[in-house]
């Protein structure tokens, strides 16, 4: 899944620009919140994703990169989007 794939490249610091070419779109990457991003991509060019199969991805990637902090904000409601 795209998703994961650009959440690995995002954490792991191989995205060297401040944006990503998805099909024929440029996506500007939001780097303070990369959730914002993939919300955008699923709404505008993975229609087929549902936004539960995104978010779950995005929680496994966290787990995944140890992004407890991300975790934190997420859970006790604080402003992540």
């Amino acid at each position: 899944m795209i998703f994961k794939i650009l959440l690995d490249r995002y954490f792991n610091q191989q995205i060297k620009r401040d944006s990503v070419r998805i099909e024929d779109e440029e996506i500007y990457l939001d780097v303070r919140n990369m959730l914002t991003v993939l919300i955008y991509i699923l709404e505008t060019i993975y229609y087929d994703v549902s936004l539960r199969e995104l978010l779950l991805t995005y929680g496994e990637v966290l787990i995944e990169w140890k992004q407890f902090d991300i975790i934190k904000l997420i859970l006790y409601g604080e402003d992540v989007l």
